[in-house]
């Protein structure tokens, strides 16, 4: 064989490796990445942020887009949604619920509660709007710990975060009369993502997070970085794992159902449907 054609055939065939290699998705222990139950969402969900279930009912989910000021709930059984406008156009990255509220979270901190009745109702009469509950920063995750009785979030974006490598986090509580107030905080260490996900210099910057209550584990979504970080309880870095685009195009939103399946929402480019995939929660022997 000629020495040119032989060249040929191992380029390819390192363009191939290197491809697969890039591509290749690594899952966490509990879930398969390859192969999701995908549900397609309407037109109206192209830009589907943050996803969160309402009590204990996990054949429904509500969702928010980041553009409209518009509250979404989505029947998985048969894709009907219903759609009830909550604000005026705006970056809304994420939603939560206590056990009267729904939360959701503004790009500037700014917080929107709405009594949990009224969602059955064909329009929302009173929002009430939280300014100035958060440190200024950017903000795409809130997550409502129920059993602790507390809310969380991280800094997207916050001041003086990425010059130390850490990404601030705050817990939040709530007073009789629904006023929301800081109590505690939280960080995550951007050096040991660093060191797992063996790359230098990474702004880490957190899409969505939640608890997954069957391993105690935190799940952090990065949609820049298009990687999912898993810590323990006590926010302690354990994994990294790359989501390749060509399954996650634009991870922003995260939840568990009751059963410990794993729901990821994904924002979608132009032309293409938004989605939320499932991943099932898989038993350790």
């Amino acid at each position: 064989m000629k020495p040119n054609l032989w060249f040929l055939i191992i380029s390819v065939v390192l363009v191939v490796v290197s491809c697969n290699q890039k591509n290749k998705i690594v899952s966490p222990p509990q879930y398969d990445f390859k192969n999701p139950i995908i549900s397609k969402m309407p037109d109206d969900l192209k830009e589907i942020s943050g996803i969160a279930f309402n009590g204990e009912r996990y054949d429904r989910v509500y969702a928010i887009e980041d553009e409209d000021g518009w509250l979404y709930r989505y029947e998985f059984e048969n894709g009907e949604v219903k759609k009830l406008k909550f604000a005026k156009r705006g970056d809304y990255e994420d939603i939560t619920f206590t056990d009267s509220l729904v939360i959701i979270l503004k790009s500037d901190g700014t917080l929107y509660t709405v009594n949990i009745n009224q969602l059955e109702h064909e329009k929302l009469d009173t929002v009430i709007e939280m300014k100035d509950v958060l440190p200024k920063g950017e903000y795409e995750s809130l997550y409502m710990d129920k059993p602790m009785h507390q809310m969380y979030t991280i800094c997207k974006n916050c001041k003086g975060d990425k010059e130390v490598k850490k990404s601030s986090g705050y817990i939040l509580e709530f007073k009789p009369d629904g006023e929301i107030f800081e109590t505690g905080q939280f960080s995550l260490n951007v050096r040991d993502i660093e060191r797992l996900a063996k790359v230098e210099n990474i702004h880490f910057q957190p899409s969505a997070m939640a608890k997954n209550k069957f391993t105690n584990e935190w799940y952090f979504l990065s949609s820049a970085n298009n990687a999912l970080v898993v810590t323990d309880f006590n926010f302690q870095v354990k994994a990294v794992y790359p989501l390749p685009k060509s399954v996650f195009e634009q991870p922003e939103g995260i939840a568990f159902d009751n059963e410990g399946n794993l729901y990821i929402s994904d924002e979608k480019s132009k032309g293409t449907h938004g989605d939320i995939q499932k991943f099932l929660f898989k038993k350790p022997n």
